[in-house]
């Protein structure tokens, strides 16, 4: 069965892929769904960079949505409230409908988000603790929350968000190579 599976989907273009994929992606209900916050803003991302109207229609109604739910403390509300830096990778799409639009709530929202995670707890070398209930650096976080961050500082053509960038990349990288 997988096999004649694979010779039928190895005759689907590239389009056919992306629009089976965004059609499921569109169906999912990601406010709910219990998948990890960076996988929601990862399906948020790609409905982006399809380019294909209804993908980034939808991708509005999911940015909009997380920012009316944005908490008190900055997090965006898809993301998993359980850590610091998984919600920070929603500002990247937040802040996508920022240069599209212009509309400054999309930028108070990154803003809010960025200040979150720039507050969250730290460990020795200055690297951003990915959990909230523990110190610890993870390799997740230098995806989840580096790109909003330098993202944030060319909007506001900010160097200290590129610094901070940059020394969460030092610091990750120091605590997680293995000796």
């Amino acid at each position: 069965m997988f096999l004649d599976d694979m010779s039928v989907s190895s005759q689907r273009t590239t389009e056919e892929y992306i629009q089976r994929v965004s059609e499921y992606t569109r169906q999912m209900d990601l406010e709910r769904e219990p998948i990890p916050g960076g996988a929601k803003f990862m399906a948020i991302n790609g409905l982006i960079a399809s380019g294909l109207p209804e993908n980034v229609q939808h991708a509005n109604k999911l940015v909009d949505r997380s920012i009316q739910t944005q908490v008190g403390t900055g997090e965006l509300s898809f993301g998993d409230q359980q850590y610091y830096t998984s919600p920070c990778a929603l500002a990247m799409g937040v802040l996508d409908f920022y240069d599209r639009t212009g509309d400054d709530r999309y930028l108070d929202a990154a803003k809010k988000q960025i200040q979150f995670v720039l507050d969250a707890p730290r460990v020795d070398n200055g690297g951003i603790s990915h959990n909230k209930d523990r110190s610890q650096l993870w390799v997740d976080s230098m995806y989840l929350m580096l790109p909003p961050i330098a993202q944030l500082g060319n909007v506001l053509d900010d160097d200290d968000l590129y610094d901070e960038a940059a020394n969460q990349v030092i610091a990750h990288a120091e605590w997680l190579q293995n000796d």
